[in-house]
């Protein structure tokens, strides 16, 4: 098991020897690093150009260079690499921690969203197995999964940043791009959505009419380069004042608060009538019609309290004075 993982090791050496060595053949040979400084009008260009072959050592020959190089790379073994400087006099190992902090950034987010919309595809397409949207979804997954990454990588590159900067400069499309988009919306739609044959007809063209108007409009208005919500979208999104603690909480039905103050709820009411009617009744000497007496505590008499007793309820009679 140890000679099988040593001999791996001596590989990976050995590959990575070689892939470095290949690469370095290449820029060498890619291009002069002189030339902006050779077309360049200045009087001092012969200095110039001295003291950039100085500075970058191309009086030296290429294996010459190619060892230093290495030289510095081994010094990675013991934690203190020396990868040089750029032309420019900026040390490479900073730049190569700025791209790699990036490059990190780029994979976990990508890999994030691909476990989570690969999750949900997989989890929607065996639910609607044997579905429009499960032959779309796995037809997309085949076709994207059969793509070389570099030619993929170069055609996002290309079509997703630059063109896309060139476009958004000029914030307009064209009549056919709008046709083709909706018509590409409107295939996609009725894939996802299924159905019968009626059903995908309708849905693919209450797409492609759809798409193909507001992208239309959105040429008429300008909207690419000066994007606005419009009148619907503030009216929707706008927040609703909220009520005053004093007022009542309920909405009106305009969807306003309502100004009215509440009013106190019946067995408040009934409550406080009874509280009132007792109060009287003691003060009077006995009960007021609609109010209970206490079978212990009551202060009526039995002639008093008879009329004016609810139904269930009877007056203690008062004890006789000698």
């Amino acid at each position: 098991m140890l000679r099988f993982i040593l001999r791996r090791i001596g590989i990976s050496f050995l590959v990575l020897l070689s892939a470095s060595f290949l690469l370095y053949i290449m820029v060498i040979n890619s291009g002069d690093p002189l030339e902006d400084l050779r077309e360049s009008n200045n009087e001092n260009r012969d200095q110039l150009i001295a003291a950039r072959t100085a500075f970058m050592g191309l009086d030296d020959p290429w294996y010459l260079r190619y060892w230093n190089w290495l030289r510095g790379v081994a010094g990675c073994v013991t934690l203190n690499c020396d990868l040089g400087v750029d032309r420019t006099n900026r040390d490479v190992g900073s730049l190569l921690g700025q791209a790699a902090s990036s490059t990190l950034r780029l994979v976990v987010i990508a890999t994030v969203l691909a476990i989570i919309v690969g999750v949900a595809l997989g989890i929607l397409t065996a639910i609607r197995q044997y579905s429009g949207f499960d032959y779309t979804v796995t037809f997309g997954a085949f076709l994207f999964f059969s793509l070389p990454v570099f030619w993929a990588a170069v055609l996002l590159k290309e079509y997703g940043a630059i063109r896309y900067n060139d476009w958004i400069a000029d914030g307009w499309v064209s009549p056919p791009a709008v046709l083709l988009i909706a018509a590409l919306l409107a295939f996609l739609a009725q894939a996802v959505l299924g159905g019968d044959a009626r059903r995908r007809l309708l849905t693919a063209g209450a797409t492609f009419v759809f798409a193909a108007v507001v992208m239309f409009v959105f040429n008429a208005l300008d909207w690419y380069r000066n994007p606005f919500m419009g009148p619907v979208v503030v009216t929707l999104v706008a927040p609703v004042p909220p009520c005053s603690s004093r007022r009542s909480s309920r909405a009106s039905p305009t969807g306003g608060c309502s100004t009215r103050r509440s009013r106190p709820s019946s067995s408040a009411s009934s409550r406080t009538s009874r509280s009132r009617g007792s109060s009287s009744s003691r003060a009077a000497g006995g009960c007021s019609s609609g109010s209970s007496c206490s079978r212990s505590r009551s202060p009526c008499s039995s002639a008093t309290c008879g009329a004016g007793t609810p139904a269930g309820r009877r007056c203690s009679p008062r004890p006789s004075r000698a």
